[in-house]
């Protein structure tokens, strides 16, 4: 058995071994500390600031009164250069004397060629024209002749009759036969005289008008209304074209 004494002792020497892992272990956590404190990163020194300073009302000046040295001491502002702009063309305004121009139309003629003098005074006056073609049926004769003749004798004393009073003629072949034409004219009042002379010796006569098919030209044209070309016209635009 152990006495009081060595039991105090035991117990004190437990307390001190206690102690002793207890100062091993904090050295060893400073020390782990400190390296991982000397692996950081240092953070950069901070800047000092300047104190504010209190301005006496001597010392302010307005922004307009600060020379402009102060402004481009420092840096110098790059001069510009200027780039061209290119305009968009405008459309000009129309000329209130050609609007008011009037579309008329001179002939028709049976040849262009017609309007060649018309045509280059236009021009001299900056009105351009334009030529127009169109077909139409045109009375180009008259056929004047005597029926009801028949053959043989009765056809004989009418060539008889005619060939007395000077008036030209000439068997038709006709079905019915018996036909004998006595003139073809272009005018319609010298066919209608003779008609009445064969009609005076007794015979039936007719009139048989001759047509045919005929390119005419006509002019167009802008212009002023109180222009000559304007009332030598013969209509206007609109009329031809209503009139097709």
């Amino acid at each position: 058995m152990f006495s009081k004494k060595q039991c105090l002792i035991a117990k004190h020497l437990k307390g001190l071994d206690v102690l002793y892992k207890w100062v091993i272990g904090f050295v060893v956590a400073n020390l782990g500390l400190g390296v991982y404190l000397a692996n950081q990163p240092k953070p950069e020194p901070r800047a000092e600031v300047e104190p504010l300073r209190l301005v006496g009302e001597e010392q302010l000046r307005l922004l307009h009164e600060v020379p402009a040295q102060v402004t481009t001491a420092t840096t110098q502002a790059a001069p510009v250069q200027a780039t061209p702009v290119e305009l968009e063309e405008t459309e000009e305004l129309p000329d209130l004397a050609e609007a008011a121009r009037q579309c008329r139309v001179w002939g028709p003629e049976s040849d262009q060629r017609a309007f060649d003098d018309l045509r280059t005074d236009l021009a001299s006056q900056g009105m351009l024209s334009s030529i127009q073609e169109a077909t139409e049926t045109v009375k180009t004769s008259y056929l004047v002749y005597a029926t009801g003749f028949g053959t043989g004798q009765a056809l004989r004393d009418g060539v008889a009759a005619l060939k007395s009073r000077n008036i030209d003629h000439y068997v038709m072949r006709t079905e019915p036969p018996g036909a004998i034409s006595v003139g073809l004219f272009s005018s319609a009042a010298n066919a209608e005289r003779t008609r009445q002379q064969v009609e005076q010796l007794g015979f039936q006569a007719e009139i048989e008008e001759r047509l045919k098919q005929r390119s005419v030209y006509t002019l167009q044209a802008f212009v002023d209304p109180e222009s000559k070309w304007f009332s030598a016209s013969t209509s206007s635009c609109e009329t031809i074209a209503q009139g097709r």
